[in-house]
């Protein structure tokens, strides 16, 4: 769903306007009831790294392609926010508050001149030689008076948010929005993230926010109540992993020298054009020939031929 399309998330996913009815919530907690989940690298960073996890991830883990693991990082973690983030939920808002329509508009405008400030800094001292004008915040901009208006706007934007709380219904979009907009302002007003702006193909200001200390939030959430934990690397230094991933101390590095050869069973006549289709039957019975003779588990992998 884009642009005005993605609207219509919430009559799809919430019919009711209650997170009860959530069918993304009703779908994680039957995930949870299961004894093996499998989720990829990059949920699974986000998820682990929220104080409160909407995902029971089990005690025992199994990571594997850790190599890839560590890319993900920089995409799970890095949060990208724009004016145009937030225009989707205020018209959501208005929709759901015809009555509050003016308080709904006030904030929206006070979001606008949050962002021209914003742009007006970066057009100030972003990069010059970048096409897109990129500036990575220091401390040095942070004491500049054009960063003061950013934070004096970011303040005001969280007292417009307080007078939410009794003047418009609780939903799915207000929700949403009020946890990315205070996430915002946030990270504005305090320097405990990696921060940067930039222009994006239209011109309009972008914020990039990324943690400062990955290694903290491996330590206090990703590994926090692991109890079983066994990764699995193709390639790569064990050492440097170890480093980025803040690992438990204990972990050890065991490398697998040879791998076991697996069994092949030749086939005991000659199959006709084995690329065609028309050979299914053959191979099937010669297939069911061979299981017949033999014992265990098997696992058949077949190609698209």
């Amino acid at each position: 769903l884009v642009k005005e399309e993605n609207d219509l998330w919430y009559d799809i996913c919430c019919p009711n306007n209650g997170e009860a009815t959530s069918f993304y919530k009703e779908a994680l907690e039957r995930i949870s009831e299961k004894r093996v989940s499998i989720i990829s690298h990059y949920h699974f960073l986000r998820e682990k790294s929220k104080s409160e996890n909407d995902l029971k991830i089990p005690s025992n883990l199994v990571i594997g392609q850790l190599e890839q693991f560590v890319d993900e990082i920089e995409d799970a973690w890095h949060i990208i926010m724009s004016e145009k983030r937030f225009t989707s939920d205020i018209r959501r808002l208005k929709f759901e508050n015809p009555k509050n329509e003016d308080l709904i508009e006030h904030l929206a405008s006070r979001i606008s001149i949050l962002f021209g400030l914003i742009g007006m800094t970066i057009s100030k001292f972003g990069d010059e030689e970048d096409k897109r004008r990129t500036l990575i915040v220091s401390a040095e901009h942070r004491s500049s008076p054009e960063w003061n208006k950013i934070k004096e706007s970011a303040s005001s934007i969280e007292s417009s948010l307080e007078a939410f709380d009794a003047s418009l219904a609780k939903s799915p979009a207000r929700k949403s929005f009020e946890k990315y907009l205070t996430y915002l302002t946030g990270v504005l007003k305090n320097s405990k993230h990696m921060l940067w702006m930039n222009f994006d193909m239209e011109e309009q200001p972008m914020i990039h926010v990324f943690p400062a200390d990955t290694r903290k939030i491996f330590r206090e959430l990703i590994w926090k109540d692991v109890e079983k934990l066994h990764l699995f690397s193709h390639n790569g230094n064990f050492e440097f992993i170890k480093d980025e991933l803040a690992l438990p101390e204990d972990i050890k590095n065991k490398k697998l020298e040879s791998l076991r050869g697996l069994p092949i069973f030749p086939a005991s006549r000659k199959i006709s054009n084995p690329n065609s289709d028309s050979n299914i039957a053959e191979v099937s019975h010669e297939i069911a020939e061979q299981v017949k003779g033999s014992q265990g588990n098997f696992f058949l992998l077949v190609t698209s031929m």
